[in-house]
Formats: C-alpha cells, sequence, structure tokens
C-alpha cells in the first residue's frame, strides 16, 4: 500500500510552503475565471499540507448566511494509507454546519477539530466518519464570508502554525480573485508580478483573522523583504532584475551590484551550463519549473552552495515576462555530507580491511591479510606484528609486510627483549607509542633503527582471548612506518585504533577456534571411544544372548559345555577356553571340553586340586580372577607366559566346575570381558543343573513306567486268570438256582399276583442267594472292564464302522433308563434335532460309552434334579453331551475323574458301588473312536461334551424322522 505523506513529509519546509503559493497564484491568476482554476488550487494544497480531501463549499446566497453548504469544488487523494479510518471515497453533496461554526465562520475564525463538533447532523453518509478532522478556512471578501475551503484528514489533528498560514494564504488568494471579479466584472491587469510569501508572512496572517481584502501589489511589496530565503528576479537574458536582501546576504554583493549582472558571473564554473539550459528550456516553455542545486561564488571568493527553486510569471497574455528564483543557502548540509561521504568510503575500507582479516580463522592467514590490507589502506612502507610471549620474556615477529623489500629486509621471526625496554613497558599497559627518532629503534626492530626516518608508530593489541585477571593486558603490538611522513593524523591514529581492535578480534577468533577444532578432535576421539566400546557392548550382549540361547534349548549336559567354549572362546578370540567339572568330593577336576585354536589340547586330563591348592581355594569360595602363569603346568605345557582367567560355575548349591581362558603374556581381560565371563558362567551352571534334574527325571520316568506295565501286566494277567473260575461259579449259581427252584426252596418272582407269605428260612435263602448273585456279576463285570481296558490301551481292537441316523438310535439307547430316573425321583429328557445327518462310527463302543455316561449320571443325580442327552451336528463333527444337574464338584476334582480306579468322595448320592473304572473306559473308547471328550462344571451342572469328527458315509437307509423324548 502507498504510504500517504504526512505533513512532515510534505508541509516541512519553508520552500515547499513557497513554491506551493506560487504555484496556486498562478492558478488563480492565469485563468479569467475562478471555477477554471479549481483544480489545480485544492491539489496543489491538498498536496502541499498532507490532506486526504480539500473542499470548496458555497452557500445558497453570498454573502454566506444559511448553515447549508453545497460543495462547489472537491479533490480527492487516490491512495490512502488506512483503510478503516480514512476518508470516504464518495464526495458530498451539502454540509449542515452547527449555528456556533456558522457564526465563527461569519467572523472569519478558522475552524480546527472533528467533523463532528461543526456539523448538525452526525449520520449524513459517513460524513462524521471516526476521527475525521477537519481545517476550515472562510474566504473573506469586502469583510463577508463569501464560501469556506475545508481540508480533511482521518486520524490527524492539524498543529502546524506553517499549516494554518499556507491554508489561510490561499484563501486570501482566491478572496482577491473573487473581489476583483465582483468589483470589475473582467480579470484584472496584473500591474507587479505576485510572488510566493515567506512563512513569517503566513504565521502574521494565521494570527488574525482576514477582514479586509490584499491587493496583490501590498501583498507582493509586504512579502518580498520580509522573506527568510534569497529571492531573485531574472529576465529572458539571465540578467538579474530584482534580488531581495536574504540573497544580497548569500552571495555578499549589493543590489545595486548585482542588477543588471548576469547570473553566470557568479554561478561556479562547473555548475552554469546546467543552469543555462534549464532557464533556457524555461521561457521557452518546455518545462513549467525547475529546482537545481549549485554552487556560488561569493565577491569575497569563497564557494556557497544553494538550492534553487525557479518559476516563470506570464503576462495575462500567456507571455513569459521573467523568472522568480527562490534560493536556499545549503552550504552546511553540503559540508556534511561531504564528511558524511568521507566516513562511509572510510568505513567501507575499514569493513573491507575487517572482512578481510575475519575471512579465515587461521592465523597466519589472518595476519597475512591484515598486513596486505592495512599497508594498502594506510599508504605504509612497512607493517609487522610481534606477539607478546611472558614466559620467554621476549616478543616475536609473526606477521611482516614491506613496501620495498631491498629497503626493508623481513623480519619475521626476530625476537627482541622484554626487560628492560621502556617501549614494550608502555605497550603492555595498552599505550600507543610514535617514535619521532631512531633513539629507541634499537630495541624495537635493530635493522630499521640505523635505516628508518620518518613517522613510526607501535599500536598494542589487546589480550581479548584470557578471562584471567593475571593474564598480559596485550597479544602483541602492530607497527606501521612511513619513510616521508613526519607525523600521523588525527584520523589515521583513530583507523589504525580501529583495525587493531578488529585484528584483536580476529585473533581471539582464530584462538577459540584453535581450541574449539582441538576440543572437537578430542570429543570427536573420545565419541569414537564410546562409539566403540558401546559396540563391544552390544557384541557381548549378542554373544551372550546367543550362547543363553543354545544352552537354554538343550537338556545335554555334554552339549551345553560345548557350546559355551566354542562360543566364548570365538567370542572373545582367546588362544585356548576351556572347561572343566569337579568331582562330589571336590578333590579333581577333569577338563571334558575345550576350544584350543593354537595350544595343545588337554581334553580328559584329570588335574588333582591337591597340586594347585591356592587357586581351587579360590575358586572354591566362588571368586574370578586372573593371574599370570609362569613356569612348569602339568595340564598344558608352555613355552612362554600366559595371562589365564578362572571363572567358577556356581549355582545355588555346590560349585559344579570352572571355565579357563588363556591368553598372551602382553594381553589381560578387561573388566567387560570378565563380566561377560562371569554371567555365561551363571548362565552354564543352571543350564547344568537342569540338564542333571531332567536327566534324574527322565530315570524317575522310566522306573515309573516300568512299575505301570508291571501293574497293567499284572492287572491283566489276574482278570484273565480270574474270569474263568468266575464263570464257573456264575453256571454253578445258575445250577444251583434251578435246583433250589425244583425243590421249592427259592421262591420264584412273582411281579402280578401276590404270593402267600414265604417261611423265614426261605426269605433268608433268597436274600443270600441274590447276594451270590449279585456279587457274582460285580466281579464278572470287573474282569470285563479290566481285559476291555487292556485291550483299548493295547489298540489291538479293529473298529467296525456302521452308518446310521442318530436321532433313530439314541431313542432305543436311552429307553432302559427311564424307569431307573422315574425310581430315583429323576427328571430325564432328550434332545435329537431330527434334520441330523448320518454319523459313521462304531455303535458297539459308541452305545457303551453314552450308557455308561447315562449310568454315570443316574448314579451321581440326587432327587428332582434333571439329566439331559443332546445331540447336534456341525460342518466337521457330531456333538453328543450327557449333563446332570444339582452336582457338586470342586474344580481339582475334575481333572482326576477320567482316572482308573479314581472316585469322587462323597458324591453317591444312593450308595451306588462301582469300580471306577467306568470313565477311565469312557475315555479310553472316545480315543479308539478318533473323538475328543471334555467335562465342564457350570452352575452345578456336570456336563460331558463327546467331539465325533465326520466320517465318510457308508451306504445307508435315509429317515428323516427324528425323536425328541423325556421322562
Amino acid at each position: 500500500m502507498t504510504r500517504l505523506p504526512s505533513q512532515e513529509d510534505l508541509g516541512q519546509g519553508r520552500e515547499c510552503a513557497l513554491g506551493t503559493l506560487v504555484a496556486i497564484q498562478q492558478a488563480v491568476f492565469a485563468h479569467p475565471r475562478i471555477e477554471d482554476s479549481w483544480s489545480e488550487i485544492l491539489e496543489a494544497l491538498g498536496l502541499a499540507i498532507a490532506a486526504q480531501r480539500v473542499l470548496y463549499w458555497q452557500g445558497k446566497s453570498v454573502p454566506l448566511q444559511g448553515a447549508s453548504l453545497y460543495c462547489q469544488a472537491h479533490w480527492l487523494r487516490s491512495t490512502v494509507t488506512r483503510p478503516v479510518d480514512s476518508v470516504p471515497a464518495s464526495v458530498p453533496s451539502y454540509w449542515q454546519v452547527s449555528r456556533s461554526a456558522l457564526r465563527r465562520l461569519q467572523q472569519g475564525q478558522t475552524l480546527n477539530g472533528r467533523l463532528a463538533d461543526f456539523s448538525q447532523i452526525r449520520s449524513a453518509k459517513g460524513e462524521t466518519c471516526r476521527d475525521l478532522w477537519v481545517l476550515v478556512s472562510p474566504i473573506v471578501v469586502q469583510g463577508q464570508c463569501w464560501g469556506v475551503l475545508r481540508c480533511d484528514h482521518p486520524a490527524h489533528k492539524w498543529r502546524e502554525a506553517s499549516v494554518f498560514a499556507v491554508v489561510q494564504a490561499v484563501a486570501a488568494t482566491i478572496a482577491l480573485k473573487l473581489s476583483q471579479r465582483d468589483r470589475e466584472g473582467v480579470p484584472p491587469a496584473v500591474t507587479a508580478p505576485s510572488l510566493p510569501v515567506t512563512l513569517q508572512s503566513l504565521e502574521c496572517l494565521s494570527s488574525s483573522p482576514l477582514t479586509t481584502a490584499m491587493s496583490d501589489v501590498a501583498c507582493f511589496q509586504a512579502l518580498w523583504g520580509q522573506t527568510a530565503m534569497g529571492l531573485s528576479q531574472i529576465d529572458a537574458k539571465h540578467r538579474f532584475i530584482r534580488v531581495n536582501e536574504c540573497f544580497c546576504d548569500i552571495v555578499g554583493y549589493s543590489e545595486a551590484e548585482l542588477i543588471g549582472r548576469s547570473f553566470a558571473d557568479i554561478t561556479h564554473p562547473d555548475d552554469l551550463n546546467a543552469n543555462l539550459n534549464l532557464s533556457t528550456q524555461l521561457f521557452k516553455g518546455e518545462i513549467p519549473s525547475y529546482t537545481l542545486e549549485k554552487r556560488l561564488i561569493r565577491k569575497d571568493g569563497e564557494v556557497r552552495w544553494v538550492q534553487l527553486s525557479v518559476a516563470l510569471l506570464r503576462s495575462p497574455a500567456g507571455i513569459p515576462q521573467c523568472d522568480i528564483a527562490i534560493a536556499k543557502d545549503i552550504t552546511d548540509r553540503k559540508q556534511t555530507e561531504a564528511r558524511l561521504r568521507s566516513q562511509t568510503r572510510r568505513e567501507q575500507a575499514v569493513n573491507r580491511v575487517t572482512q578481510t582479516m575475519r575471512r579465515s580463522l587461521l592465523l597466519d592467514t589472518v595476519f597475512s591479510a591484515a598486513m596486505q590490507e592495512i599497508s594498502e589502506l594506510l599508504d605504509v612502507d612497512f607493517a609487522d606484528i610481534a606477539q607478546y610471549i611472558p614466559a620467554e620474556k621476549l616478543w616475536r615477529q609473526v606477521a611482516c609486510y614491506s613496501s620495498h623489500p631491498e629497503a626493508f629486509p623481513s623480519t619475521l621471526g626476530h625476537t627482541f627483549p622484554d626487560e628492560d625496554n621502556p617501549v614494550t613497558a608502555q605497550l603492555k599497559q595498552l599505550q600507543m607509542v610514535t617514535l619521532t627518532d631512531n633513539s629507541y629503534l634499537d630495541l624495537v626492530h635493530p635493522v630499521l633503527g640505523k635505516t628508518l626516518i620518518g613517522a613510526r608508530i607501535l599500536v598494542p593489541i589487546p589480550n581479548y582471548q584470557s578471562s584471567d585477571p593475571n593474564a598480559p593486558k596485550a597479544w602483541g603490538r602492530l607497527r606501521l612506518g612511513k619513510h616521508t611522513q613526519p607525523t600521523w593524523s588525527e584520523a589515521e591514529i583513530e583507523i589504525i585504533q580501529i583495525l587493531v581492535d578488529q585484528l584483536a578480534i580476529a585473533i581471539q577468533q582464530s584462538e577459540l577456534y584453535r581450541l574449539v577444532h582441538r576440543f572437537n578432535q578430542d570429543l570427536e576421539r573420545q565419541v569414537q571411544a564410546r562409539t566403540a566400546e558401546l559396540q563391544r557392548v552390544l557384541d557381548f550382549e549378542a554373544l551372550l544372548k546367543r550362547i543363553t540361547e543354545k544352552v537354554r534349548d538343550s537338556l545335554d549336559e555334554g552339549q551345553i559345555l560345548q557350546t559355551v567354549v566354542r562360543e566364548l572362546g570365538q567370542g572373545l578370540g582367546v588362544k585356548c577356553c576351556d572347561t572343566a567339572l569337579y568331582d562330589a568330593d571336590m578333590t579333581t577336576a577333569t577338563i571334558v571340553y575345550e576350544y584350543t585354536p593354537v595350544i595343545p589340547a588337554a581334553t580328559q586330563t584329570v588335574i588333582q586340586m591337591a597340586t594347585y591348592r591356592d587357586l581351587y581355594t579360590q575358586i572354591a569360595r566362588g571368586n574370578s580372577f586372573q593371574f599370570c602363569w609362569w613356569g612348569p603346568c602339568s595340564v598344558r605345557p608352555a613355552k612362554q607366559a600366559q595371562v589365564i582367567l578362572v571363572c567358577p560355575i556356581v549355582d545355588d548349591q555346590s560349585v559344579l566346575g570352572d571355565l579357563w581362558l588363556v591368553r598372551g603374556p602382553q594381553e589381560s581381560f578387561d573388566p567387560l570381558e570378565i563380566s561377560l565371563v562371569e554371567q555365561v558362567a551363571a548362565q552354564c551352571a543352571i543350564a547344568l543343573r537342569q540338564a542333571r534334574l531332567y536327566a534324574a527325571s527322565q530315570v524317575q520316568v522310566q522306573e515309573l513306567e516300568r512299575l505301570n506295565y508291571l501293574k497293567d501286566d499284572f492287572l491283566s494277567t489276574v482278570s484273565h486268570e480270574l474270569r474263568s473260575p468266575m464263570s464257573n461259579i456264575k453256571m454253578a449259581t445258575q445250577m444251583l438256582e434251578i435246583l433250589l427252584k425244583r425243590q421249592g426252596l427259592l421262591q420264584p418272582p412273582q411281579p402280578t399276583a401276590i404270593a402267600a407269605p414265604a417261611p423265614a428260612s426261605a426269605s433268608q435263602l433268597d436274600r443270600y442267594f441274590k447276594i451270590l448273585q449279585d456279587e457274582c456279576e460285580r466281579e464278572i463285570s470287573l474282569i470285563n472292564d479290566l481285559l476291555d481296558l487292556s485291550r483299548l490301551e493295547a489298540g489291538t481292537e479293529p473298529l467296525t464302522l456302521t452308518t446310521m441316523d442318530i436321532q433313530h438310535w439314541l431313542p432305543h439307547l436311552v429307553e432302559p433308563f427311564y424307569s431307573r430316573a422315574a425310581s430315583h425321583q429323576q427328571q430325564l429328557q432328550m434332545i435329537v434335532p431330527d434334520s441330523l445327518p448320518p454319523l459313521t462310527t462304531d455303535f458297539a463302543y459308541l452305545g457303551r460309552l453314552v450308557r455308561e455316561l447315562m449310568n454315570n449320571a443316574c448314579k451321581y443325580t440326587p432327587a428332582h434334579e434333571t439329566i439331559t442327552l443332546a445331540a447336534q451336528a456341525t460342518h466337521q463333527a457330531m456333538i453328543i453331551r450327557v449333563s446332570n444337574s444339582g452336582v457338586e464338584i470342586p474344580p481339582v476334582e475334575l481333572g482326576r475323574m477320567f482316572e482308573k480306579f479314581y472316585r469322587i468322595p462323597s458324591n453317591n448320592p444312593w450308595k451306588h458301588g462301582g469300580t471306577g473304572l467306568g470313565l477311565a473306559l469312557v475315555k479310553r473308547m472316545v480315543d479308539h473312536l478318533g473323538a475328543t471328550i471334555a467335562v465342564t462344571h457350570p452352575d452345578r451342572v456336570l456336563q460331558f461334551t463327546i467331539t465325533l469328527p465326520h466320517r465318510e458315509s457308508l451306504p445307508h437307509r435315509e429317515n428323516s424322522e427324528g425323536s425328541t423324548c423325556s421322562a
């Protein structure tokens, strides 16, 4: 956004105000009608005082009577700085001023404030914009207000007296034009040129209201002599026709001496052509005005700089008459600018030298660049730098420059003493030394002391790099010399001091760079060492993990020890790594495994611990240690000394063995390696203990398997041997029953009719005979179960596969259990869908295991509880569930239900006997069928679930009927 010029930018300066008034007066009197010049007048005024809008208002009658003003002409700035508070782009058509503002305008007073303070209607089309400030000047003709000039600004109150004066002077010029038109009716003849007024005259005008009209001649005469700048009138031949007193003071000539002379006589020759060309173009009408800075030669010969603002005056007919020049003395400004340019060039040179010195961080490069640049900047014959070395009590030349090497030879590397040297004493106190004779030169430079004449200066270089208060103040000194110059100017000394300070900073930076570089190198070495150590730690952790995983995956003691010595020996790169195991009495150690890429092997060597009592005493205490073996060794004869690390293999009970690692005599084991070996030994001890426990458990398992086999073999043999006697007993019992029934001693069962009471002896005989039959059947059932269990465990019985519809088969199987459940007041229900697919299996085994589960449910279900048999099919298997409610079984007993001869204690409400082989047979038959069985016990319901995978179906008769029975 274009910045709106402030009053300080556009309204400040006497020449600007005067030039503006000249342009406005020319525009006013160049046109016969004032209406033709409104645009030029308002634009020039708005730009001069930095307004955003300038308007000319007039009432319905002249002079102004009513409070309603109407806009006759306006000017609006095209650029806006503040969009929020800027003046509205639309121009109002009328303005309703307040009564108090109207009275002040009629009295010729200027208004300055917010627009709302001088308006009656506060909402008229944005005219009361927030922070809109106005400056209103009345146009007074013949003592009465004909109209007003209003200058608007969005957020700035008019305070400058120069602005008041300019606005009031423009209003006075307009009033003069209006009064001439009213008096004559035609444009007046210009009897005297209208000249620009000074700010002093404008301030006089702004101090009191205009109550009378001003004539152009009186205004010209009053303002010509009061202006504070040089004014002159020059004709077309470049001759002075009128000058004021201020112009005479500038050039040093009187008015009489200047009238009739050409301005070329007092213009500097270098500026004359430019001035003549502009003046010629002005009179030819090629340019309306021009501004020029040129030099004038005073009468006393002094050259003065002036700034000219020149405008052309024309007659009403448009004929050029003369030009009016405003001359402002700018000599002081030009001298200041010259000094600033000189200072700028000097600063640029110093900056160039400074940048050259700072371009490198190496001292030799810094000194070389500094000598070259300083010598060229100050135009010296020689320059050198010496460093103060307190430890050696001398100064050493570290850099030098010579414009004539043959006349001034190099002194690089030369030294001169510090003690009893008055020159260096001053330098160490940071005092500058200027030498005008050769009295001290022998102390400073013996070679130059005999040949050099001229100006010599020694400047101390401060020691900025040390914060130690006891450190020397001076780092060194810079010496400069000129062969032909006797002294140094203040400007040169100032430049030298600046350059020395910059040189000291460059030296400090170089030293810091050297320290930082060395610190970075040390840090990089530390980082590399730390990185190598961390990598070594990671490698050891990986080795430990690898060894741990291998020994934990194995339960073979030999494989564990062999893995440990091989991995540990390769990982640490030792000459030998072996492991030895101790006997139970801790008297001998046998080397069982070893890794020996270099030295001879010693596997299966038995070491008597008493021979090396000191070593094995420490090992027995669980201590790891390393030592140097020097001398004969019965285990591994060696020609040179060896460093050996010994680490015991210790568990929580005893010392199992040890690990020995061997290296050369110039090597040793660091703490990280010792820690690794100790951790490996700990893992090895755990693995050895586990391997030995596993070996012991395997022996026990084999013994238990042998005992179990003997038990099963005994049961099978006994069952087989008992089966024939029990069969004979059963047959004898049946024959006895027939004989007793024939003799009438045994009552036959009478299910329908009520029999007569039998004698007491007969009832006892029946009861005893019943006991004999039941126990016989029980023993035969036990023997059959044992034999069946043996056959099932042997896995020799083939399956007889049949395909049936299980929904038709299950009801016949379960039918005998309805009466039994009813006699125990139990509820028996069967849930079998009609749409079950055919099942292919050995139905003999399946029927026996279902009957066994139903028998078990009837035996352990209390009265008034429910027994459920359900079947369902999935895509993979047929599922049969047998469940009974009202059963409380501890969770620990569920896992033992399928064990042989196991019976749940105190869980038989009907006191039925049993052998404890029923569920064991069920489990074996389920396995024989290739099925699975699971037992769960949710909410006092014991449930057995048999899952029979589908087999390839055999040919069968399809039957869609199903059954769901309950009792």
